[in-house]
């Protein structure tokens, strides 16, 4: 199918309608697709559409692709596989689920030359696959807005995300990449950040990225967590959540939190451990600094951090400037008002791994700046683990000296009397 210029959407049933009940070959739009307005709640009959209850074998548009004020509008869809879209402009919801990219089978790829922006309706601008995700190549930012718009989802594993831009949270579910299975490679040319809420409005997962285990994740920018005024719920706003392990996360810019919030890393630990190493997190480097940060190996991937694995490992964790007010954990909980006290204790309770030849452990740590916590007050911050290898700071120009084997160390960083360096 060739479209000499642009597939518009009118205000009636299934105007600017492709429609196949078995499959459609390849498809070429010179200009654009425009959702229409009309009120179909079914998405065959929606207006601004390529719709297939089978295969679409690619799809190139010249233009943007733009969600209307009609559900379901401005879209392409198959029931089966989708191999490569590609999309010159930028994508745009609208309505419910207007301004998207679907299919209930394999996606290929997608491609798309501006940005990803949300609507004013539930999972618009999204990019969505039942199975399999191949590459997905933004190239400027997405944007979320309303509920579950700007969302890059698999319900089984992607091959690769790069993003050009940032990746921005708005309403709950919107501005993040999530996987059900695997995330082999993510590239972010910017920043994550969450999003804000005030009043008793919830906030849940905005500015996110999840999966079952990502390989490498490269943040050029910084990971920027949400500001909490609210009564309601709020979670996952600025985060990396890792149900598994993340083998390589870096991380060019900064982490910074607040503090109603802090920035949130995690990741539980490998789904089959070698002997006594249970890597979560493989490798972690911070050029610049972290604040209000927490960095948690052990924790699910709940909304909440829930205890699952005592046995977590980090690798090396290199921070380029200060660390400010934040956390690094393996294996450990937060006995009372925070970690870096003597209530901090190792992970425990129902369903939580255990095994007896293996500890939690960092392997080392070296701060290029200074590490302190907060001036005044009764807060506590620490780095907490069974065994913690070295731990250096200011570049590596002053190195405390570590005892050898498990829980041996306990001792405070910085002067200000509340960061503290404790195997537990």
């Amino acid at each position: 199918l060739t479209i000499g210029g642009s597939l518009i959407g009118g205000s009636d049933l299934s105007t600017g309608r492709v429609f196949s009940s078995l499959g459609i070959g390849a498809v070429t739009i010179s200009g654009s697709i425009l959702g229409g307005s009309n009120p179909s709640t079914q998405a065959p009959f929606s207006s601004g559409i390529v719709y297939s209850d089978g295969k679409i074998a690619s799809v190139t548009i010249g233009g943007a692709l733009r969600g209307g004020a009609g559900y379901f509008s401005g879209a392409v869809h198959s029931k089966l596989d989708m191999g490569a879209v590609n999309v010159a402009g930028s994508v745009y919801g609208g309505s419910f689920l207007a301004g998207r990219i679907q299919s209930e089978g394999k996606l290929a790829s997608v491609t798309i030359g501006g940005s990803l922006i949300g609507g004013d309706g539930q999972n618009s601008a999204s990019i969505m696959s039942s199975q399999d995700m191949g590459p997905v190549n933004i190239s400027k930012d997405v944007i979320g807005t309303d509920l579950e718009s700007a969302k890059i989802s698999s319900s089984s594993k992607i091959t690769s995300v790069t993003i050009g831009g940032s990746l921005i949270g708005g309403d709950s579910g919107s501005g993040i990449v999530v996987a059900t299975e695997e995330l082999t490679t993510v590239s972010i040319g910017g920043d994550i950040r969450g999003g804000s809420a005030s009043g008793s409005a919830e906030l849940n997962a905005s500015g996110l990225v999840r999966a079952r285990r990502i390989g490498t994740l490269t943040l050029n920018g910084s990971l920027i967590a949400g500001t909490d005024n609210t009564s309601g719920q709020f979670t996952n706003n600025g985060a990396i959540r890792v149900s598994d392990d993340i083998a390589n996360l870096t991380i060019k810019g900064s982490v910074i939190g607040n503090s109603t919030n802090q920035a949130l890393i995690t990741a539980r630990g490998q789904v089959s451990p070698s002997g006594s190493t249970d890597l979560a997190i493989g490798k972690l480097t911070i050029n610049g600094r972290v604040e209000y940060g927490l960095i948690v190996a052990g924790s699910s991937n709940a909304d909440q951090l829930t205890s699952s694995n005592a046995d977590a490992q980090i690798g090396p964790v290199v921070i380029g400037h200060d660390w400010i007010a934040s956390d690094l954990v393996a294996g450990a909980v937060d006995g009372g008002n925070g970690f870096g006290n003597l209530l901090d204790a190792k992970m425990s309770g129902a369903g939580v791994k255990d095994v007896a030849t293996v500890s939690s452990r960092i392997a080392s740590v070296v701060i290029g700046g200074q590490a302190y916590g907060t001036v005044g007050g009764t807060d506590h911050f620490g780095f907490v683990a069974e065994n913690i290898g070295s731990f250096k700071v200011k570049g590596g120009t002053t190195t405390f000296p570590m005892v050898a084997g498990n829980s041996n160390d306990d001792f405070l960083v910085g002067l200000l009397g509340d960061l503290r360096v404790n195997e537990i």
